[in-house]
């Protein structure tokens, strides 16, 4: 309860994301990841992803934590042959550890865009969690083209903000915005976007 005053509409602010834990030049054991970069090194990995409960005074609080590694007793020739272990597929079981830790617990997940997908949001729905996930043109290329299309169509869906720094934002917004994910599972979404110009005239 000392938390408490941290909610956002009833719900903890947890973000899901994956972090690097060791890193070696060498082939460490069978479980590594590995990562081939452009001048042929090859790096051996052990990340890990992490839910972390966040607050606005900078506080990060771990929940949950799954290692992302490869089934034990692989060889460096495996891994050309099957696919690595991943942050979608540690989420997986990550995802039911965090409900079985903190059952009644009201949470808002936050993803950057690689789990704006179905299976993520499927999990969510399971767990009767709410989220937020980066939108970015590259990873779901359809549904930001029809949001960018809508937005044309919902002009009075606009807010603009001054900070008192004189940063100026501008809200813009579609809501019932239809994604049909990979498994042909039909979901409802909204979509934010924040348009801000500097003091000095710089736009992001």
């Amino acid at each position: 309860k000392a938390l408490d005053d941290f909610r956002f509409q009833g719900d903890f602010i947890t973000v899901v994301d994956g972090t690097s834990y060791l890193s070696f030049s060498h082939h460490h054991c069978s479980q590594c990841l590995t990562q081939k970069h452009p001048s042929g090194k090859v790096s051996y990995l052990h990340p890990v992803l992490e839910a972390k409960l966040v607050t606005a005074t900078g506080l990060a609080l771990s929940l949950a934590t799954e290692f992302i590694e490869n089934p034990p007793g692989r060889t460096p020739a495996d891994y050309q042959e099957k696919k690595q272990d991943c942050e979608l597929k540690a989420f997986t079981r990550l995802a039911p550890k965090l409900k079985a830790a903190f059952p009644q617990l009201r949470l808002c997940l936050n993803f950057d865009s690689l789990y704006g997908c179905g299976p993520a949001f499927a999990l969510c729905e399971r767990y009767h969690w709410h989220f937020v996930v980066t939108f970015k043109e590259g990873r779901t290329p359809d549904l930001w083209r029809e949001f960018q299309a809508l937005l044309k169509l919902r002009p009075e869906q606009k807010r603009t903000v001054t900070l008192p720094n004189q940063t100026r934002r501008v809200y813009r917004w579609v809501e019932q915005l239809p994604y049909v994910d990979s498994e042909k599972r039909a979901w409802t979404l909204a979509a934010i976007l924040c348009e801000e110009t500097s003091p000095t005239g710089q736009k992001t």
